[in-house]
């Protein structure tokens, strides 16, 4: 019994030993965790990486290589001349779009490479930037973490408030092969040598950015969705009171108010040559912020209904917003071809326009469960 284990003792290890041929050390590596993609003032492709530098020799954290090349994999060439180390891409974690790039057509052809090559992930979440993309991946704070880090936590905390989205490569590629709905990725501005989240950008299905959205829209926006993602007490919602008036320095009509949970009942329709699409939308909230003094407790119905009409207002501008600009983000194509097939057969290759005339009335039921301690 011990000759056999021996034996296959030895057999482990056999087969393990030639594994430690193929090893790599961190130092002889170049991980990529940041890629950007930018247009410069000649119009050319400039492609950016961010790696972490593992060598106490070297001073500062992360290494920035640029380089001009038609393509993701030419410019991967350029940079595998310019390190010591092994360029490697499977650990990408955002890839940032510069502003200039993301108004030409077309543009997202560039990350072919990502659904080809199976040693890349498709995981990295996809950012516009609002400015150069130069400027973002060569920021150095000595006080803040590394890049990558900052902008995957200023994306997810973000997202988790219900101020951005979270789009990464393999959801983009799905929100731009469906013919039921458009594009959308979250986006960043540079403000001195702080990164903000600024919202979201639409785009066409072209991939061309057709509008942006605040912080405010894109929880709006996740409303419409009837996303699970707001239902956590964490997305935040403004309303105003029409009769109350601002004073002074002080917009004391507004109201800040926790989505506490959202629903959303749609049944599509298809009547005078247009889609109609009713909604019901439920919201569940609690009330976070009033400037102004209300009688609460015998008016609570009354303070509802005029929470009600506000985000009724707003979410209607925010319809209109994406039917002047041929933009469906929240999907009703989808209702369209899962209810009304045969109308949607005749539109499908060009559903932003069939989407811009469509009628979409809303109810908006709104309830507040809590109010605060404060009377």
């Amino acid at each position: 019994m011990k000759v056999l284990e021996k034996i296959l003792l030895t057999l482990v290890f056999i087969v393990l030993l030639p594994g430690c041929d193929r090893a790599v050390n961190l130092e002889d590596l170049s991980i990529t965790l940041v890629i950007g993609m930018d247009l410069d003032d000649e119009s050319n492709i400039t492609t950016y990486v961010v790696a972490p530098v593992f060598s106490s020799n070297v001073k500062g954290s992360t290494q920035v290589l640029e380089s001009k090349a038609p393509t993701l994999r030419q410019a991967r060439q350029n940079f595998d001349s310019m390190t010591a180390g092994m360029i490697v891409g499977g650990k990408i974690q955002v890839v940032l779009v510069g502003k200039r790039l993301l108004k030409k057509k077309n543009w997202f052809t560039l990350l072919d490479v990502f659904f080809r090559d199976s040693k890349l992930s498709l995981s990295a979440r996809v950012v516009a930037v609002d400015g150069n993309v130069s400027d973002v991946v060569n920021l150095k704070s000595q006080d803040l973490p590394l890049l990558p880090l900052r902008l995957t936590s200023l994306i997810d905390t973000n997202e988790k408030r219900g101020q951005t989205v979270k789009t990464n490569l393999q959801q983009l590629d799905i929100q731009m092969h469906d013919k039921g709905v458009t594009p959308y990725i979250s986006s960043i501005r540079l403000d001195g040598n702080k990164i903000t989240a600024t919202g979201t950008v639409l785009l066409d299905k072209k991939g061309k950015m057709a509008t942006t959205l605040n912080p405010n829209e894109t929880t709006l926006f996740y409303i419409l969705m009837n996303s699970d993602r707001i239902n956590n007490g964490q997305a935040s919602l403004f309303a105003r009171f029409q009769d109350v008036k601002k004073s002074g320095l002080f917009d004391t009509g507004l109201i800040n108010m926790s989505i506490n949970q959202s629903r959303l009942r749609i049944k599509p329709g298809y009547r005078n040559e247009k889609f109609y699409f009713p909604a019901d939308i439920t919201l569940s909230m609690a009330l976070k912020e009033r400037l102004f003094p209300y009688d609460m407790k015998d008016n609570l119905r009354d303070f509802e209904q005029e929470i009600e009409s506000s985000i009724r207002d707003q979410l209607e501008q925010l319809l209109e917003k994406f039917q002047k600009h041929h933009v469906d983000p929240i999907g009703l194509g989808r209702y369209a071809r899962a209810y009304q097939y045969e109308q949607w057969k005749k539109v499908q290759n060009n559903w932003g326009e069939a989407f811009s005339r469509a009628d979409i009335p809303l109810n908006i039921d709104t309830t507040i469960k809590y109010i605060g301690p404060v009377k």
